[in-house]
């Protein structure tokens, strides 16, 4: 389904069928702001697909309790859990690497090994998962128990054998299940060595799992689009309405981007279109842009946890309007609506705020959005402006009364 700006498709010209989608500015005249007391705003154009790049294959896994609580650039756990507290609840990620990634694995006994378990998948989440031995509910067994903080144990009973055995069924167990109940583990994959000792009971802890995240570049995010697709070209017809590549800063890519989401190869059924989150202080004549200015903050989920470490501003930017678009139908904008989970950032922490007429100002002009608290709404951190990086002022606006 190719998407065409309006003009640039010579109907006459095509001589293949396909759905072809022109997008149309507003036919709506501009107007000035007047007092009211009823505020209200304009749409300003079509909204719709995106991209999202960096993190766990396992749709689902991207969850709150799994984000880096470093600060570290490229964190989707951290974005997605953001997202989620504004109302967003489906998602569709693809995990990039430098290929330096790593599995934490644990090896039982030496010389030779009796078992060796490996987390399915590279990175630093499965250093915290633990398998712990001990005595089964049947006479002469074990039981083996595979956990990560945040899920459900996964717990392999009345295992028998001796020696050799036992660990190829301690495995066997793992690896295919024991039942319809008890399926195979999600977490780990377990392989049985040539050693005899008998187990111990007791807790091993995986080590050695890296992200391999250390020189991750736009390019890295963008990917391939050869098969097997890499990076953004991955999410090509997964009906993705609004997204975002994580912590990409580098403005080399955005045309790249915003070419992929024009080629229609990544749409929304209901919206058609470009919507794309960049987090960079700059100007670019293009609708289908949103930069976001937000300061180094601290939200909820870092306090609740003990972290009153500051969020990097790209991953809460993107997190934080992606988020909140996810949950506004589409004639909506992230105007004057309140953001969630933020307690702080760095001006409101030394009692300072935007000034609306130079700062503000500036930043409107500049075709960049910012999240302020307060908001014309009331006391509540949220989008300032509502507007996109178009130069074109028919469909960069949102017009508000009151």
């Amino acid at each position: 389904m190719p998407v065409f700006q309006e003009g640039a498709l010579n109907t006459t010209a095509l001589i293949v069928p396909d759905v072809y989608v022109q997008i149309l500015s507003p036919r709506n005249t501009l107007i000035n702001g007047l007092p009211t007391k009823h505020p209200r705003h304009r749409w300003h154009g079509p909204v719709g697909p995106g991209e999202l790049a960096d993190h766990r294959r396992r749709h689902g896994w991207v969850r709150a309790e799994f984000r880096r609580r470093d600060g570290r650039k490229y964190d989707m756990g951290t974005q997605v859990a953001v997202a989620t507290l504004q109302g967003a609840n489906n998602f569709r990620c693809v995990r990039v690497t430098d290929g330096t990634d790593v599995a934490a694995s644990a090896a039982l006994g030496t010389s030779p090994t009796n078992i060796t378990f490996t987390a399915k998948y590279t990175g630093t989440l499965g250093n915290s998962l633990v398998v712990t031995l001990g005595t089964g509910s049947a006479a002469n067994s074990w039981r083996a128990v595979v956990a990560m903080p945040g899920q459900v144990p996964e717990v392999f009973d009345n295992i028998t054998g001796t020696g050799a055995e036992l660990w190829a069924n301690i495995a066997a167990a793992i690896n295919s299940g024991q039942s319809g109940l008890r399926g195979p583990s999600q977490f780990i994959v377990a392989t049985a060595g040539t050693g005899t000792t008998a187990p111990t009971a007791g807790t091993t802890t995986l080590t050695g799992g890296t992200d391999g995240a250390t020189t991750i570049t736009s390019a890295t995010l963008l990917g391939v689009d050869t098969v097997p697709r890499k990076g953004m070209y991955a999410l090509r017809n997964t009906f993705t309405s609004i997204a975002m590549l994580a912590d990409c800063d580098e403005s080399t890519s955005w045309t790249t981007q915003v070419a992929f989401g024009l080629s229609g190869h990544l749409h929304d059924r209901r919206r058609p279109g470009w919507r794309l989150h960049c987090q960079r202080h700059c100007y670019e004549s293009q609708r289908w842009y949103r930069f976001v200015c937000v300061e180094a903050a601290i939200w909820r989920l870092d306090l609740l946890a003990g972290h009153g470490k500051q969020r990097n501003p790209p991953c809460l930017a993107a997190g934080l309007r992606a988020g909140r678009l996810a949950n506004l139908s589409p004639e909506q904008s992230s105007l004057n609506k309140p953001l969630y989970g933020i307690v702080g950032t760095q001006k409101s922490m030394q009692n300072q705020v935007y000034s609306a007429t130079a700062e503000i100002g500036a930043l409107a002009q500049a075709g960049i959005d910012v999240v302020t608290n307060p908001i014309p709404a009331g006391n509540s951190f949220g989008v300032r402006i509502g507007h996109n990086a178009s130069s074109n002022p028919v469909v960069n606006a949102t017009t508000t009364h009151g």
